[in-house]
């Protein structure tokens, strides 16, 4: 990946090469974390694993399966359990006794 970068560092470079100099034409100001942002990113969870690519500085990682994953990634083995039977299904589907579309009368 490389090596970390400081993002105090890198405003600098940018302000200098804008041809602007730091404390004179712009100002950096630190002001902490916002509600929700993190110091660092995590690159690999706990259950992944790095597995070796083609190319040497390349890595792949692969996650160990839970078993609702497996169920998310084959959605068709589990789409009748939660399906009533026919009959019941076709009680639900058809209209209430006495339903019908009635004209509005003016």
């Amino acid at each position: 990946m490389g090596q970390p970068v400081k993002i105090v560092d890198l405003a600098r470079q940018m302000i200098e090469l804008s041809g602007l100099q730091v404390g004179d034409d712009i100002e950096i100001v630190f002001t902490g974390l916002k509600p929700g942002e993190k110091l660092f990113e995590e690159l690999q969870h706990r259950t992944e694993q790095h597995v070796a690519t083609e190319h040497p500085k390349i890595m792949r990682f692969v996650s160990q399966q839970t078993e609702s994953e497996e169920r998310t990634r084959e959605p068709g083995r589990t789409r009748g359990a939660a399906l009533p039977p026919p009959a019941q299904r076709d009680q639900m589907l058809s209209p209430a006794p006495g339903a019908g579309i009635r004209a509005l009368q003016d």
